[in-house]
């Protein structure tokens, strides 16, 4: 059995990100495995061709990618826009301080939508990521657990409910529709006609927001232990769990989904999607091959003697985004042949 770290069991309840600044070492949790750098599983190959450390203090929370630039949340700088064009060197190429400390982010277009205090919505113009500029606010009913932008909506989940708001004009959000009872609502995930909300030990609840002033719960998924993450790959939906590893459930019937596949025991605290890969933050950066959904495989993994490597994950093409107290890591992913 793979044991989770106790640095990543600690800050998996996601609050503040880092910055940027000297290494550190002050994470000092052993890899599962018990010996550092790559442990290679398969012809996969996973390369750190990237890094930029953390500066001394600040809690790690959220991170988001969206185009060129990672978006990160610390609580000692606030919104830090990194510039990846150049997957090599990453730099810092914005930021945004405010005077509360920060909670979940959202990108979509040329607007950031991102918590302060738990309870404030901030709109943020990024059209110049050098200089992010507030241009519109929105006091919300109760603190805010999760945000995803699709379309001219951004979703809110709210502990209890899950809300749409209508961001047409950035400037202005104004509530659209709510879907209530929906308890332990944690992060949201949109693909198509559907929201997606890991829900702790409630699951996966499946709302339907094809007509987002009426948003409605029409399934669930009540398998895993402590959802924390969904990604959406067709007709597949990769749950990380915090108690027990990769959960992957058959969404076409979206009033039944059921599962099909799982991989792992250990605490996994977000995963990300790339062509026949998932990859999942769990302290080390695991790559399952979920070429077969029914029989998922370890291919690659990423571990570090001195200090945890993942607590997020976030990937575009063949670079894999992630974060720890250490830093941030961009890995290139090369799968057998050199195609995914």
């Amino acid at each position: 059995m793979r044991m989770p770290s106790s640095q990543l069991v600690c800050r998996l309840v996601v609050t503040s990100l880092f910055v940027l600044g000297a290494a550190s070492n002050d994470a000092n949790t052993a890899p599962r495995s018990g010996k550092g750098g790559v442990a290679m599983k398969s012809k996969a190959q996973l390369e750190l061709v990237g890094r930029l450390p953390r500066k001394p203090g600040g809690g790690v929370g959220y991170m988001t990618l969206h185009g060129k630039h990672v978006y990160l949340i610390n609580e000692d700088a606030g919104l830090q826009v990194i510039d990846v064009s150049n997957p090599t060197a990453p730099k810092v190429a914005g930021s945004y301080r405010p005077k509360g400390y920060l909670g979940p982010v959202a990108v979509a277009s040329d607007h950031v939508y991102l918590v302060e205090r738990d309870k404030l919505l901030r709109v943020l113009d990024i059209s110049n990521p050098a200089q992010p500029r507030v241009v519109g606010s929105s006091k919300l009913s109760a603190p805010v657990r999760g945000l995803a932008a699709a379309d001219k909506c951004l979703y809110v989940s709210m502990s209890d409910s899950l809300r749409v708001l209508d961001v047409s004009n950035p400037a202005q959000p104004k509530e659209a529709g709510i879907c209530r009872n929906l308890e332990l609502a944690g992060r949201v995930t949109v693909a198509g006609n559907y929201a997606y909300v890991a829900a702790d030990f409630n699951g996966m609840r499946i709302i339907d927001v094809s007509h987002p002033a009426k948003p409605k719960e029409t399934g669930s998924f009540e398998g895993p232990g402590n959802v924390t993450k969904i990604v959406i790959v067709g007709k597949y939906a990769y749950l990380a769990d915090y108690s027990g590893g990769l959960y992957i459930t058959d969404i076409s019937n979206p009033k039944k989904p059921r599962q099909i596949g799982r991989y792992g025991d250990f605490v996994v605290g977000d995963v990300a999607v790339t062509g026949n890969y998932a990859l999942l933050a769990a302290g080390a950066l695991d790559v399952i091959d979920v070429t077969k959904p029914h029989h998922p495989k370890e291919a690659v993994s990423f571990s570090q003697k001195d200090c945890d490597t993942a607590w997020s994950v976030a990937v575009a093409n063949d670079y894999v985004y992630t974060i720890s107290d250490a830093g941030l890591f961009v890995f290139r992913l090369t799968p057998p042949g050199g195609s995914r």
